[in-house]
């Protein structure tokens, strides 16, 4: 089967996401994307053909510029006599424009729904920044209307898709590669990792609090490896840090293999993010034999299983301190068997092939 797949991701997981399950598909694939999209690499592996826009000017002007792209783009698959078009999420728009623009039978992987648009207590803007994000969450919506089917990561995102979009959805869960992300039983030492960009909704700012309430003589230090974030962010993370007496070290944009490092030093690796709709840093940690802290909300409860891979706590900074400590106190690698099980039951070829059957409904 012919798939034109879709994309204009930012660096994180989802990107990942998209590599990973190209590498392995059965289809015949071709990419279109906008210089500048994550993940593209993995196309290689694929023997995928490219197809590749100018990168959208910037600033106020980008969205009007992607949009036109995204015309171009659905033009081109449907002269293209594609069975199905994949879309997968875009960084400014959430669900790509390509999928009402298009009159290909289409498969939206929804990441997640555009938080800034329509959860409450996101990291909403005031004045024209929310009215745009208004403008978008309509647009945003009825490009997942326009969608033939919809696919997600986790049975915690098909819910939040069937309450903010009325669309039911296929689960097709990610993996974790064994390989890229090895087993290390050595001993680890007294620090805290985590992974994510920098704003506000990743919670970092109440492990740090956390950690700052750990005996001072014994404190770990705290490594945070991002792809992506603002300066104020950073400038409000150090500040925090600093108020704290927490030792803050930030790794941006680092290798893979630099990644994998960080997680087999750390005695425990942090996943505070609430309402997080995944959550693939909790399964590359635990393939790489670290324990997870997580907040018992969101994906994560799909991935973590409290006592054994890690532990699932509520998320106030009193329940991330007593699980900081006590990982930090007594550091420890997870078993391999444990770690073994888990990966699995965590595959990218199972992935893959989900998001290939979920092509082939589509396009019928």
């Amino acid at each position: 089967m012919r798939v034109a797949l879709y994309h204009h991701l930012g660096p994180g997981g989802a990107a990942r996401f998209v590599g990973e399950t190209v590498r392995r598909s059965r289809h015949d694939i071709t990419w279109f994307h906008v210089d500048g999209a994550e993940g593209i690499d993995a196309a290689d592996d694929n023997g995928g053909e490219h197809r590749r826009y100018r990168r959208p000017r910037g600033g106020r002007v980008a969205a009007a510029d992607l949009a036109a792209i995204e015309r171009r783009v659905a033009n081109d698959v449907d002269r293209g006599g594609f069975d199905v078009l994949l879309a997968h999420p875009c960084r400014i728009f959430q669900a790509p424009g390509v999928l009402r623009a298009s009159r290909t039978p289409s498969l939206y992987y929804a990441h997640e729904p555009r938080r800034r648009s329509f959860e409450a207590g996101y990291e909403h803007g005031s004045g024209l920044r929310r009215v745009y994000d208004q403008v978008l969450g309509r647009r945003d919506r009825a490009a997942v209307a326009a969608a033939s089917r919809v696919a997600v990561n986790s049975v915690f995102t098909a819910e939040a898709v069937r309450a903010v979009y009325g669309r039911e959805a296929t689960v097709c869960r990610p993996g974790v590669d064994p390989v890229a992300f090895p087993y290390a039983g050595a001993p680890r030492k007294p620090s805290v990792l985590l992974v994510g960009g920098l704003e506000r909704s990743k919670n970092h700012d109440s492990v740090i609090d956390a950690v700052g309430r750990l005996d001072a003589r014994s404190r770990p230090d705290v490594h945070l490896v991002h792809n992506r974030g603002s300066h104020a962010d950073e400038c409000r993370l150090r500040a925090r840090a600093a108020q704290h007496g927490v030792r803050l070290h930030l790794h941006a944009g680092i290798s893979d293999g630099d990644l994998v490092q960080q997680y087999q030093d750390a005695a425990v690796t942090v996943c505070a993010a609430v309402l997080e709709p995944f959550g693939l840093t909790a399964l590359e940690s635990i393939a790489c034999g670290t324990p997870v802290l997580a907040v018992n909300r969101g994906g994560f409860r799909e991935v973590v299983e409290d006592g054994s891979t890690g532990r699932l706590v509520e998320p106030t900074v009193d329940a991330l301190v007593r699980g900081i400590r006590d990982y930090v106190e007594h550091p420890t690698a997870l078993a391999l068997a444990t770690r073994d099980a888990v990966v699995a039951r965590w595959s990218w070829e199972e992935c893959a092939d989900a998001v290939d059957r979920a092509c082939e409904d589509a396009a019928r």
